[in-house]
């Protein structure tokens, strides 16, 4: 929340602000420093015209600013320095002589329209000039003035019933231009059910027929019928029923003009959302296709680095194929080395038979050398006569397989052929 001071200038500046500036290029620069959010910028950007823009994004920025130095920031930021100096000019006057800092009117051109508006709008009653409670209204002003930064509040007006307190809050809201339209946005007017419409601050009869009812007119069609110098004098009751019908159908009318204008800007506010939401779509399009041609752009370095990493790879594998090979033939030599040995055993062990079968007959012919030769004869022929008999043995039992395989091979044509 602002200070005093501060806030005194930044009214102060106002008439310069709806010259001069846009508040949705401020927002923009004041989202970073976390004082404005999206939902200001909508509700910025719904606004019809400038004054009520710059009225809300003051008010915005007095609840969510806690100094000017952010906006006189963005003044330097933007070229505007005569904004900038304006504010640093009247700051350090307001230190020196704070009395200086007085309130202003918001604009001479805009300020009368707005407030006429918002007034009709919201059904405030039309104010009384013949009599007015300056110290009453004062009061009410500065109560509403100082709590305008308050989220929610009450205010009680205590006082007898016709004792004027409808007339010191109308006036209020009447004299006063900065109180809506910068300090609060809108103003809406409720009457309980013992007011009547034609008995609200009217004097007397004679008042009522001289002065029309504004509660359904709009600054618009007030200034028509000031032009035309229009008076409404009516005789009897006939021309007040046909002068209130006359207004009833003005008032619908003119509620379903701003009906129809409410309808436009919501629809404006829609169009602009999508055309959003489609730059944004082509921006992340664009984002791709930058990506993607980053991508084929590559330099030659990195095609010729890929290409180096695939040969390694290829390179690794051919070594771990070469190496496995080299252990599979390995194996292989093993296991032939091992039937090999596994052979020679066998032949070892059939020579070492034999040679025992020799070994057994030797003593016999030691025994006997001084025998004859006949012995030795029998002898001779005892070792031939088994030689001969182990050679028909092996012969048999090579024929006994021989035909063994003979009849597996007849039984498996047989098969064949069935």
């Amino acid at each position: 929340m602002l200070h005093d001071i501060e806030r005194r200038a930044l009214e102060a500046a106002h008439p310069m602000l709806i010259e001069d500036l846009e508040p949705r290029d401020a927002l923009t620069y004041l989202k970073d420093q976390n004082i404005s959010t999206e939902e200001h910028l909508d509700l910025i950007s719904s606004m019809p015209t400038r004054p009520e823009r710059i009225a809300q994004f003051l008010r915005a920025y007095r609840k969510q600013a806690s100094a000017l130095a952010p906006l006189i920031d963005f003044f330097v930021y933007n070229s505007q320095f005569h904004f900038s100096d304006f504010f640093e000019e009247r700051l350090s006057i307001a230190i020196e002589n704070p009395e200086l800092l007085r309130s202003v009117l918001i604009s001479p051109i805009f300020g009368t329209q707005m407030l006429e508006r918002k007034l009709l709008l919201g059904n405030v009653p039309k104010q009384i000039d013949c009599y007015c409670r300056a110290y009453n209204v004062e009061g009410v002003i500065e109560k509403l003035s100082d709590m305008c930064n308050l989220g929610s509040f009450f205010l009680f007006l205590h006082g007898r019933a016709g004792s004027g307190k409808s007339v010191i809050a109308s006036q209020a809201l009447s004299i006063l231009d900065q109180l809506i339209g910068i300090f609060y946005d809108s103003v809406v007017w409720l009457k309980d059910s013992g007011t009547k419409s034609k008995s609200t601050f009217y004097l007397s009869e004679e008042d009522f027929l001289k002065f029309p009812s504004v509660e359904h007119f709009t600054s618009v069609v007030l200034k028509k019928m000031k032009r035309k110098g229009a008076q409404f004098y009516p005789d009897n009751r006939s021309h007040l029923t046909k002068f209130q019908r006359e207004q009833e159908r003005m008032a619908e009318e003119e509620k379903k003009r701003l009906e129809k204008e409410r309808l436009e800007l919501e629809q404006k506010a829609q169009a602009q959302r999508r055309l959003e939401g489609k730059k944004k779509e082509e921006e992340k399009l664009k984002e791709e296709l930058s990506k993607i041609k980053e991508l084929v752009e590559q330099p030659v370095e990195q095609e010729d680095a890929l290409r180096q990493a695939l040969l390694k790879q290829r390179e690794l594998r051919m070594g771990r194929a070469e190496e496995q090979l080299k252990e599979k033939m390995k194996q292989a030599s093993s296991e032939k080395k091992t039937k090999k040995e596994k052979k020679n055993k066998k032949k070892d062990r059939r020579k070492e038979s034999n040679r025992h079968d020799t070994s057994s007959s030797s003593p016999s012919s030691s025994s006997t050398s001084t025998d004859s030769s006949d012995s030795d004869s029998k002898t001779y022929s005892s070792d031939d006569s088994r030689r001969h008999r182990y050679r028909r043995k092996r012969r048999s039992t090579e024929h006994h397989d021989h035909r063994i395989s003979h009849t597996h091979r007849d039984e498996k044509v047989r098969r064949r052929g069935s």
